[in-house]
């Protein structure tokens, strides 16, 4: 039996990892966004995934130590069905979330998704049966205060792009449980592989409806990109919440919005406000104290 265990700070920096990996692939989607429609932008991301996470699949097998599962299997009928629901979930937020990110300001999309923590500490206590020490509370209350700081000055109109993140939050809360249950009885590459399939089954669904794409030549590097980021970001979370406690990883998400503040400076030449410093500030506080123990004992 393998008794492989990584220190308890790592799978925070794989969040973290993942957390801009989803913030760089964000940044392409918006390019992607002005050219075609949403439905095909969400098959592509999905469909461009799935070759990388079948290779990671077969080679996680192969070479890599494998973890033994720490909860019983599943019955197949429930795994199926879970992983239907997850699926399901996953295409709706990735909706949601992409069209936040066409309609409203980068690092307003981040503040605003980056409340999925909050409801990750709503449900974990119940539904995964995880403490959640007061501590974890505090820090995730300094980080929605963050949340709020960042976005505040923003919140003028678009109201349909912000409930859309709001709602894209929700769903990406209730993957995080969901990933959290199904690691802990199936291989992390089998999760991630089964969520992209059926993602894009669920998306293929917009193509029948709405049309397929047709995709210029130009655009082949950036569908590639995305596929590359979110398979990665996916094997990644997987692994990462296998290891460690969702009501502990969870509060990294509000690193969604530091990214979000970096990648505008550098990529489009925003400078950002004194306010929407203090907000970063505040959200990189509240997530250390949020996970502090993770690199603490």
């Amino acid at each position: 039996m393998n008794t492989f265990a990584p220190p308890r700070w790592l799978p925070a920096l794989a969040v973290l990892v993942e957390v801009c990996m989803f913030s760089l692939s964000e940044r392409v989607v918006r390019q992607l966004l002005e050219r075609y429609p949403l439905h095909q932008v969400v098959w592509l991301r999905s469909a461009a995934a799935l070759p990388l996470l079948g290779v990671a699949m077969l080679v996680w097998q192969r070479h890599l130590p494998q973890t033994q599962p720490s909860a019983p299997a599943l019955p197949v009928r429930q795994r199926w069905l879970l992983h239907g629901l997850r699926s399901g979930l996953g295409t709706l937020s990735m909706a949601c979330i992409f069209y936040a990110v066409g309609h409203i300001p980068l690092g307003t999309a981040a503040a605003l998704t980056s409340t999925a923590p909050f409801f990750v500490l709503l449900l974990s206590p119940r539904w995964l049966g995880e403490v959640v020490p007061w501590s974890r509370w505090l820090g995730v209350a300094l980080g929605f205060v963050g949340v709020c700081l960042v976005s505040g000055p923003q919140l003028g109109g678009a109201w349909l792009g912000m409930a859309s993140a709001l709602l894209g939050a929700l769903c990406s809360a209730l993957l995080m449980l969901l990933l959290r249950y199904l690691a802990l009885r199936e291989p992390a590459a089998h999760t991630a592989l089964f969520n992209a399939t059926g993602i894009t089954i669920w998306a293929s669904l917009g193509l029948l409806l709405w049309g397929a794409p047709s995709l210029a030549p130009g655009d082949l590097w950036r569908v590639a990109l995305i596929g590359v980021l979110g398979a990665g970001a996916h094997l990644v979370s997987t692994w990462a919440y296998r290891h460690g406690p969702a009501g502990a990883l969870a509060p990294l998400g509000f690193s969604a919005c530091v990214w979000a503040l970096l990648l505008g400076y550098v990529a489009l030449g925003e400078t950002p406000s004194m306010l929407a410093l203090l907000g970063t500030a505040t959200i990189m506080a509240g997530g250390y104290w949020a996970t502090r123990e993770l690199t603490t004992r």
